[in-house]
C-alpha cells in the first residue's frame, strides 16, 4: 500500500473527505482546509497555514519547511509534501489513510536520504510533474527549450497554493527559465483523481513544448501486471496484460483514433482478480494522440505519467502565452478491477455527462438502417421497414450512410451534406415525419469531418483537405480529412448541419470518424493534429448550443472515440459488433471480453447485434458495395441481443431476409419473445459488474440497480461456448 503500507500509517479513515495539513505539535491545525493563494514566505523560512511548524526536513544541512498536502476520496488518499523549493513530492496515492495521520512520522520516513554515489544535492525520487535537471534522470514530465537551445532545464519553486476541500491548486514559477506552472488536482467520492497541467511563458522569446504531462501518478511496487487496451479497426479493446520489472512502458497514439491504443491502462498485484485485490487505472480525457508511460524507480516503485502527443511545433508558445493539457484521470479500488470500472463509470455519470435538460434519459432502443441497407436506398422501402421496427418497440430509428448527395458508393459524395432528391423527392422531412408519428425518434449519419476527392465540395475547395503540401495526396478508405480548425469551413459545416437538424426534425446524429488522419498538415504546413480536435469539441459546443435537446453519438468506425473527453458532447459510440482475429471477423461473442474491457472507460456504451452473419464490406462495382456471408452465429440473434441490451440496446437489419414489395426485410431480433419497449431501466442506466460462471469460456457480466426497498437486482448476460470458423472453411480464404 505504498506509504501507508511501509510506515504501518495505514488505519480506519472515520471522517469525510478532507484536505488537511496535521502535526503532532499543533492539533489545532488540523481543522484547516480553507486556504486561498497561500505563498511559502521566502527567506523567512515559514509558510502561511495550512502549516506545520517546527516541523523541518530532516536532510543534512536543510532546514526547510515541509508542509502535508492531502485529498480524500471514500476510499482513497493522494498525500503530498510540498518544501520550499521545488514540486511537492507524491508520497502516497492509493488506499485511505487514518483522519489523524501522524505527520511527523510521514516527514521522517520521506526524510531526504543521500544515495551512494550520487549527487550532493538531494531531489525526490517523484514530483507532481518531473523536468529535466538536477541530477534526476527519470523520464521528464516536460521537455521544452528556446529558440537558442536555452531553458531546457527547469527547476520549479511553489509560490502559491489554493487548498479547498476536494481540489488542490498550485502555483510555481522558474525565474531562470522564464516559465509559470499551475497544476490543479481534484478527488471526490468516486475515488477518481483528475490532473491538468498549465504552462504558461512568460519569457520575452518564443518556448516550443515537446511534451507536457497531463498528470504524474504514483503506483506502489506491489503492482506487478498492466494492461493496456490494443487492437485495430473492428479488433479494439484487445487486452495484453504485461509485467513491468524494469526499465519503462510507452504507450503511444499518433492517429486521432484509439482503434490501436485505447487512451488508458490498468494495473494489479499479483492475485488481483475482477473483485478482489488492489488495482489502478487511468486515462487521458483526449480525442487525439496520447501517450502513456510506466516507468519503474529505484526504490522499486512506478512512476505513472499521461500526456497528450504533441507533433512537431505544436506545443509553440509565444511570450506570454499558455498550454493548457488534457485531463488525466486516475483511480484506485480495493476491489479488484470491477472497482475501477465502477469508479469511472460514477465519476463519469456525476461529473462528465451532460445530457439535455440536466438528467440522463432511458436510452432508447435503436435501429440502424445500414447493414439491412447499405447504399441501395427507397424510400417506399425505408417507410415499410419503418413501420416494422416500430410494431417490434423500437424508439429511435436512424437513416444511415447514403442518403444525400452522388452517395451511392464510397468513393464519392461524401462531404455534399444535401439530400439526394433522387431518393428523397421531397427531402427528408416527410421521412422523418414518419418516423415521429410511430413514436420514435429520428436519427441521422453524417461523417463531416471527411470528404471524397469525387465530391462537389472538395471539388470547390481542395485546400480545405488536410495534407502537405507538395506531396501526393493520402487518402484512405477513398477519403480525405477536412481542416476543420479553419474558420470558414467549420462555418460551413455548423450552417449545414444545423439547416437539416431543424429543417428534418433530427433528434440524434451518429458522428462518424472512418480514417486517421495522415499527413494532417494546415495550408501553411504546419501540424494541425492538436487543433483538428479542438475545433471538433468547439463545433460539438456550437451544435450543443443551437439545438440543446440533440443528441450526437461519437463514432469512428465503430469504437474508435471512446474517449472521456468527448463525453459531454458526444456520447460514445459502440464497442465494435465484431470481434475476434479470426480473418473475416466471424463471431459476435468476442465482442463480451470486448465490452468488458470498454466497461471501466465509463458507463455509456452502445451495441447492436447485426444480422445473422457479420459482414465484411468489399470495394464492389459502380452500384456499390458487395457484402460476403462470414460466418453463422453459434449462438443465434437471442445471444446477440442479450449482448446488445448493455445499456444502450441496438437492432440490426439483416440482407439475408429478403425484401419485397408485400414484406418488407425485419429485425433480426423479431427472434427473441418479448417486445423491447419497456424493457427494465437497469438494463439501461445502472451500473454493470463482472463475475465468473467456470467452467471456461462462461462468464458473467451484466448491470445491476437499487429497486424500491433496497434490494438489488443484476441483470446477468451469460457468455456461452462458440466456435471461430477454421480458415479453411472461411470465405475469404484464397
Amino acid at each position: 500500500m505504498g506509504l501507508a503500507g511501509a510506515a504501518g500509517l495505514a488505519g480506519r479513515a472515520t471522517g469525510a473527505a478532507a484536505v488537511i495539513a496535521t502535526s503532532d505539535s499543533d492539533a489545532s491545525e488540523s481543522a484547516s482546509v480553507g486556504v486561498s493563494g497561500a505563498p511559502f514566505e521566502a527567506g523567512s523560512g515559514a509558510a502561511t497555514a495550512p502549516v506545520i511548524p517546527g516541523i523541518e526536513a530532516a536532510g543534512e544541512g536543510s532546514s526547510a519547511p515541509m508542509r502535508l498536502l492531502r485529498l480524500d476520496g471514500t476510499r482513497a488518499t493522494l498525500l503530498l509534501i510540498a518544501r520550499h523549493t521545488g514540486l511537492p513530492e507524491i508520497a502516497h496515492w492509493g488506499a485511505r489513510l487514518p483522519d489523524d495521520l501522524d505527520a511527523q512520522s510521514v516527514f521522517a520516513m520521506r526524510a531526504p536520504e543521500m544515495p551512494d554515489n550520487g549527487p550532493d544535492q538531494w531531489q525526490p525520487l517523484i514530483t507532481l510533474l518531473d523536468t529535466i535537471g538536477g541530477w534526476s534522470l527519470d523520464m521528464p514530465g516536460l521537455i521544452a527549450s528556446r529558440p537558442d537551445g536555452t531553458a531546457w532545464t527547469a527547476a520549479f519553486t511553489i509560490t502559491a497554493i489554493d487548498h479547498t476541500p476536494g481540489q488542490l491548486t498550485l502555483q510555481a514559477t522558474d525565474d531562470l527559465s522564464r516559465l509559470r506552472l499551475d497544476i490543479t488536482l481534484t478527488l471526490g467520492t468516486e475515488d477518481v483523481l483528475s490532473a491538468q497541467t498549465v504552462l504558461t511563458n512568460t519569457g520575452e522569446t518564443p518556448l516550443d513544448v515537446a511534451r507536457l504531462v497531463s498528470g504524474t501518478f504514483l503506483l506502489p511496487d506491489t503492482m506487478t501486471t498492466f494492461g493496456v487496451m490494443h487492437g485495430a479497426w473492428g479488433m479494439e479493446w484487445g487486452q495484453s496484460p504485461t509485467e513491468l520489472r524494469n526499465g519503462a512502458l510507452v504507450i503511444e497514439s499518433r492517429r486521432n483514433r484509439s482503434h490501436d491504443h485505447f487512451p488508458g491502462l490498468v494495473a494489479g498485484a499479483t492475485g488481483t482478480t475482477q473483485n478482489t485485490g488492489e488495482a489502478y487505472g487511468a486515462q487521458l480525457g483526449w480525442s487525439g494522440g496520447h501517450r502513456f508511460c510506466v516507468e519503474r524507480m529505484e526504490d522499486a516503485r512506478y512512476r505513472l505519467s499521461v500526456s497528450e502527443y504533441l507533433y512537431p511545433g505544436e506545443g509553440s508558445l509565444p511570450p506570454g502565452a499558455a498550454l493548457k493539457t488534457p485531463v488525466a484521470y486516475a483511480a484506485f479500488s480495493p476491489q479488484g478491477y470491477a472497482g475501477i470500472a465502477r469508479a469511472f463509470q460514477a465519476f463519469a455519470r456525476a461529473h462528465v455527462l451532460q445530457w439535455p435538460g440536466g438528467a440522463m434519459k432511458p436510452r432508447p432502443v435503436l435501429l440502424n438502417s445500414w447493414e439491412g441497407n447499405l447504399f441501395d436506398l427507397h424510400e417506399d422501402c425505408l417507410r415499410r421497414q419503418i413501420d416494422a421496427t416500430a410494431d417490434l418497440g423500437v424508439e429511435r430509428f436512424v437513416l444511415d450512410d447514403g442518403w444525400f448527395g452522388s452517395r451511392r458508393n464510397d468513393r464519392q459524395g461524401l462531404g455534399d451534406w444535401t439530400v439526394a432528391r433522387s431518393i428523397f423527392p421531397q427531402g427528408l422531412r416527410p421521412l422523418s415525419d414518419h418516423v415521429h408519428a410511430r413514436g420514435m425518434q429520428f436519427g441521422l449519419w453524417y461523417e463531416p469531418e471527411m470528404a471524397n476527392p469525387d465530391s462537389n465540395v472538395f471539388r470547390a475547395h481542395p485546400d480545405w483537405a488536410l495534407q502537405v503540401r507538395g506531396r501526393p495526396l493520402l487518402t484512405s478508405r477513398r477519403q480525405v480529412a477536412l481542416d476543420i480548425s479553419r474558420p470558414e469551413v467549420a462555418d460551413h459545416l455548423f450552417t449545414t448541419l444545423s439547416h437539416e437538424v431543424t429543417n428534418s426534425r433530427i433528434d440524434y446524429i451518429k458522428w462518424d470518424f472512418n480514417r486517421d488522419l495522415l499527413d494532417a498538415a494546415d495550408a501553411q504546413g504546419r501540424a494541425a493534429y492538436r487543433r483538428q480536435v479542438l475545433a471538433l469539441y468547439a463545433l460539438w459546443d456550437r451544435l450543443h448550443h443551437a439545438h440543446p435537446e440533440l443528441e450526437i453519438e461519437s463514432c469512428a468506425s465503430g469504437g474508435g472515440r471512446h474517449l472521456r473527453a468527448s463525453g459531454h458532447r458526444a456520447e460514445p459510440a459502440e464497442t465494435h459488433r465484431c470481434r475476434t482475429h479470426a480473418p473475416a471477423r466471424l463471431d459476435r461473442a468476442p465482442q463480451t471480453p470486448a465490452w468488458r474491457a470498454a466497461s471501466w472507460r465509463g458507463p455509456v456504451r452502445g451495441r447492436r447485434p447485426g444480422s445473422d452473419r457479420a459482414r465484411r464490406h468489399l470495394d464492389g462495382p459502380a452500384d456499390g458495395h458487395l457484402s460476403s456471408g462470414a460466418g453463422k452465429l453459434a449462438a443465434g440473434a437471442a445471444f446477440g441481443t442479450g449482448q446488445a441490451l448493455r445499456p444502450r440496446h441496438g437492432v440490426s437489419l439483416s440482407r439475408d431476409d429478403p425484401e419485397t414489395p408485400d414484406r418488407p426485410r425485419r429485425p433480426t431480433v423479431t427472434r427473441t419473445d418479448a417486445p423491447l419497449r419497456g424493457w427494465p431501466c437497469p438494463v439501461r442506466r445502472g451500473p454493470h459488474g463482472h463475475g465468473a460462471l467456470p467452467p471456461r469460456p462462461c462468464a458473467a457480466d451484466g448491470v445491476c440497480d437499487r429497486v424500491p426497498g433496497g434490494a438489488e437486482r443484476l441483470m446477468r448476460c451469460k457468455r456461452p461456448h462458440y466456435r471461430r470458423m477454421p480458415p479453411s472453411a472461411s470465405p475469404t480464404r484464397q
